[in-house]
């Protein structure tokens, strides 16, 4: 079972949910708060960006990724390292990374900037089916 962060609310994938739609392991719920809390992070610092996060129970880390860019890749941070980072510098450095890597500058998004990357981006880069609709 995985918790992933949308904007606005967390989603639980149906498999971890007992007869009751409830979760039933609360490990579930846990890692449901970690994904909000840093899905919501990344929102303050970075607003508008499309993130997805994961926290995947049982593999003891959590996932970003900004899906129409990213496809198949995640950048991984281990929870273990989110104890002992109480503001949490290292998602607002991995989300930073993240954009400019895809030459996005760091702050909000900006469709501007974004449809002069869907021009200059090779096809292999952009969402599942290797482009993004116009």
């Amino acid at each position: 079972m995985k918790a992933r962060f949308q904007p606005g609310h967390v989603k639980l994938d149906p498999d971890g949910l007992n007869e009751e739609g409830e979760a039933a392991d609360p490990r579930h719920l846990w890692h449901a708060a970690i994904a909000k809390r840093v899905g919501e992070h990344l929102e303050i610092h970075y607003p508008g960006h499309p993130w997805r996060v994961e926290c995947p129970v049982g593999q003891g880390i959590v996932r970003i990724q900004l899906p129409i860019f990213m496809r198949r890749y995640w950048m991984v941070i281990k929870l273990h390292e989110l104890d002992t980072d109480p503001g949490l510098r290292s998602i607002t450095r991995a989300g930073g990374e993240i954009l400019e890597r895809y030459q996005l500058p760091r702050a909000s998004f900006d469709l501007c900037n974004f449809l002069a990357l869907k021009k200059r981006a090779p096809q292999i880069h952009l969402c599942a089916n290797g482009w993004i609709p116009d």
